[in-house]
């Protein structure tokens, strides 16, 4: 494994960045990173229904979509990211807990109580203070999570919108009383704790090359940056009459529908959970299909792009859609 140095606070190219080693390479990458005030919205998420473009266009936030699902970050120079680019291993049962265990290794050192728990998420004392998210291209991944040192509480949650159905079967609703910082439980800046947990990563890996990105990787990564633009003032993305949401143990799915005498004519879905490949290829194989017939018209599974969720799920959500059933 590589150690690569990563200086800029660009969102745009951090990610260019990770998207060239994972595409370009076959080098196993380590980077930690941070980014200039940024909310990161998942692949598969909406960003009028995840964020306050109000707020974040009259404060200068960008907002990025990253590769990888799962949900909202807001991260600015007081918080940092890191990443593992590598080959996938597809006999390990729990890749989001053995990606984070150097970095539950490396707090653990610092004598915290730092702990994995749920699909993605690292605990300091029952607080979140990481989430993580993956990315899968052919036989490799990337994974990332961010670290929360010392987050603007106030601009977290005026950045992000909070919704209620995402706190179904949890005993807070919101992103305030749920987070932690890192902070709190070290005397270190914020630099000082980002040289620690690359110095405990590299030992962790026993990773020997360290170096920046060199002429020929900052040049490649250039085709990569126009897959993260600033979304501040892109064109407004799709709004639907008939939308419907429901909260999973993987992840909350959302549905936007156009139907026509009960057949599937345009449908997008979106949410927080986290892809095994690319969902339009699941969604153009139901484009057309009568809804009530889908059941035993289905020529793709939906577990192979949404991790953990069934077709019977998603003919239920539908169902439930068409008849107007409540939802968020």
């Amino acid at each position: 494994m590589k150690y690569i140095i990563n200086k800029s606070t660009n969102p745009s190219y951090n990610f260019a960045l990770e998207e060239y080693f994972l595409k370009e390479t076959n080098d196993s990458v380590f980077m930690i990173w941070q980014n200039e005030p940024t909310v990161l919205l998942g692949r598969c998420q909406n960003r009028n229904l995840e964020v306050n473009l109000d707020y974040t266009r009259k404060n200068n936030i960008n907002i990025v979509r990253r590769l990888s699902g799962g949900g909202t970050v807001y991260c600015d120079l007081n918080n940092m990211q890191y990443s593992f680019i590598t080959k996938r291993d597809d006999t390990d049962n729990n890749l989001f807990k053995s990606f984070a265990e150097p970095v539950i290794w490396a707090l653990n050192n610092l004598g915290l109580n730092a702990e994995f728990t749920g699909r993605n998420d690292i605990l300091l004392d029952g607080k979140k203070i990481s989430g993580n998210a993956q990315y899968k291209w052919k036989d490799r991944i990337i994974h990332h999570g961010t670290l929360l040192f010392d987050a603007d509480m106030n601009i977290l949650s005026n950045s992000l919108k909070t919704r209620e159905i995402k706190f179904i079967d949890k005993n807070v609703q919101s992103h305030r009383s749920r987070v932690g910082q890192i902070k709190n439980y070290t005397d270190m800046n914020v630099l000082e704790f980002l040289n620690y947990i690359a110095q405990n990563i590299v030992k962790f890996h026993n990773i020997t090359e360290i170096r920046e990105p060199n002429t020929h990787e900052e040049e490649a990564l250039k085709k990569y940056l126009s897959d993260f633009p600033d979304l501040n003032f892109v064109e407004d993305e799709d709004m639907f009459k008939k939308y419907f949401a429901k909260k999973y143990p993987f992840g909350l799915v959302e549905y936007g529908l156009v139907d026509e005498q009960g057949k599937i004519k345009k449908l997008k879905i979106m949410g927080d959970f986290f892809l095994n490949k690319e969902i339009d290829e699941f969604v153009n194989s139901v484009i057309g299909k009568q809804i009530t017939d889908l059941k035993n018209n289905m020529s793709k599974n939906i577990g192979d792009y949404i991790d953990g969720m069934t077709n019977e799920n998603f003919v239920d959500d539908l169902l439930q859609l068409t008849r107007g059933e409540e939802n968020e």
